[in-house]
């Protein structure tokens, strides 16, 4: 209204009109030059709306001048969200947005006549989503400029970020129970799958519980967390370990607790993979205190042994302890009985340093082949054709059959 009125002055000449519009338009330039850091557009994600599959996103400015114009470029997650279309707000302004592809851009631009207002929506993006949710993080490397200049710009959280606290998978035992909460927000409402619309529900059951979180806006968000019921061990195992002394592995655990145990069952591995019993101890039944058990291998292999112990419950039900291994580097080392090849598939040959007996016994405990006697200093060859394909222990003794000189682990193959 002023360039109006001072164009309609008489007296005035035509280039002192043409001068003074050149001078009003630069001192709007200017003025719209004066944008910097600290004027700022805003994406308004805590009053965005969500419908189906779209995303509507309300997007505003702070300024201490004069803005006639809006411009922002984007990347986003391209496999979550499509540009779809702008909605104008201003009746002002006029605005365009599209997405180059060579560049995975999204570039807005708009211009009003007027002066926009502040902390307005001007206009909103809409977007497609092919998921059910999204996150800030999924906006990225973005440009805003106010009057053609730059500036900075925020996010006004919150999307619903739906997270159950403790995280995780949770253990109960039963009898217990657990507190799952969703994070706390405003403006939001939430939904368990147990149809529980608290922000914290109480759970005394084995299941996968979910939550959804919505906002006004309908935008959505969901987190699950997997809660286990475990049953108590029958037996509490705290200690179980091996040790070698005078040519002899002591074995030895301990208990915290028993329920229903009727015994245990000390195995022995030559290899870690295969085992044999070679003990059995019986168990307290049921125990609220420590309770201490040992069995002796008295007849341990040249180099590495493995232990493990088997506990038998009254029902029968089974569970193994951790596995524990010991060198053993006593009389066994020097032993000068010879057993080649293994793995064998027709004959077995023992070279014994003196005459010895042996038994080849399954897996099973059966005894294959027992008790001939086999001559010092010479190749004795034992027929294993008749053998299915498996893993056999060969035990040789002594002349008198009461001492064990080597166990060696066969493996019989065809």
């Amino acid at each position: 209204m002023l360039l109006y009125r001072v164009l309609s002055l008489p007296g005035i000449s035509k280039m002192k009109k043409i001068l003074f519009v050149l001078l009003f338009s630069v001192s709007i330039i200017v003025r719209a030059q004066t944008i910097d850091a600290g004027d700022t557009v805003i994406f308004d994600f805590s009053h965005a709306t969500c419908s189906g599959n779209y995303f509507l996103v309300p997007v505003s400015f702070y300024s201490d001048d004069e803005v006639y114009a809006i411009d922002f470029s984007m990347k986003y997650d391209e496999t979550k969200i499509t540009y779809h279309s702008v909605i104008i707000h201003e009746p002002s302004v006029s605005a365009s947005a599209y997405f180059n592809p060579l560049d995975s851009t999204l570039r807005f631009s708009s211009f009003s006549m007027s002066v926009l207002p502040n902390v307005t929506s001007i206009v909103s993006v809409q977007f497609d989503l092919s998921v059910s949710s999204v996150a800030l993080s999924d906006f990225n490397t973005i440009l805003v400029y106010l009057n053609g200049d730059s500036c900075s710009y925020k996010f006004i959280p919150p999307l619903p970020t739906a997270v159950i606290m403790p995280g995780g998978s949770l253990s109960l035992v039963p009898g217990d129970s657990v507190a799952l909460t969703a994070t706390p927000a405003s403006d939001v409402t939430y939904l368990w799958s147990a149809n529980d619309t608290n922000q914290t529900i109480y759970v005394t059951t084995a299941g996968t519980y979910s939550v959804t979180v919505t906002t006004d806006g309908g935008c959505t968000s969901m987190d699950s967390l997997t809660v286990l019921m475990i049953t108590p061990l029958p037996v509490e195992l705290v200690n179980f370990s091996a040790r070698e002394e005078n040519e002899i592995v002591f074995i030895e655990w301990t208990t915290a607790a028993e329920i229903n145990n009727d015994h245990f069952e000390v195995e022995k591995s030559v290899d870690g993979v295969s085992w044999r019993t070679i003990g059995m101890i019986g168990g307290a039944g049921n125990s609220s205190s420590l309770l201490h058990y040992a069995f002796n291998d008295e007849t341990p292999l040249a180099g590495f042994n493995y232990y493990r112990i088997k506990q038998i419950d009254f029902n029968g039900s089974i569970i193994y302890s951790e596995i524990v291994s010991i060198y053993y580097s006593g009389k066994e080392a020097q032993s000068s009985i010879m057993v080649f090849p293994n793995p064998a598939s027709d004959c077995l040959n023992i070279f014994p340093g003196k005459n010895v007996t042996f038994q080849l016994i399954d897996l099973n405990g059966r005894v294959i082949d027992l008790g001939r006697m086999l001559h010092a200093n010479e190749i004795n060859q034992i027929n294993i054709q008749q053998l299915d394909p498996g893993i056999y222990y060969l035990s040789v003794f002594g002349e008198d059959g009461d001492y064990l000189e080597k166990d060696v682990s066969i493996v019989v193959f065809r």
